[in-house]
């Protein structure tokens, strides 16, 4: 099981509203935390980070790993 956040091309509540449902019914889904405001989610699973993107994207939205700017500086020293 891990937790993965992704960022999301959504501009309105239907849109987020649709990507809470898709993942609260996919297969392998522990739990999604959709965030419109912040356009992240932040989903538990048993799925690896591309099929939990591809969920994302088959309702239509643009969907990528998240990185935090703080973090993906610390990986790089």
């Amino acid at each position: 099981m891990s937790a993965q956040v992704g960022s999301i091309d959504m501009p309105c509540a239907g849109c987020s509203n649709a990507v809470q449902k898709a993942l609260s019914n996919a297969e392998g889904i522990i739990s999604a935390e959709v965030n419109l405001e912040n356009k992240l989610v932040k989903v538990t699973s048993a799925l690896t980070q591309d099929q939990v993107l591809e969920i994302i994207r088959n309702t239509g939205k643009e969907a990528h790993p998240h990185v935090d700017v703080d973090q993906q500086a610390i990986t790089a020293n």
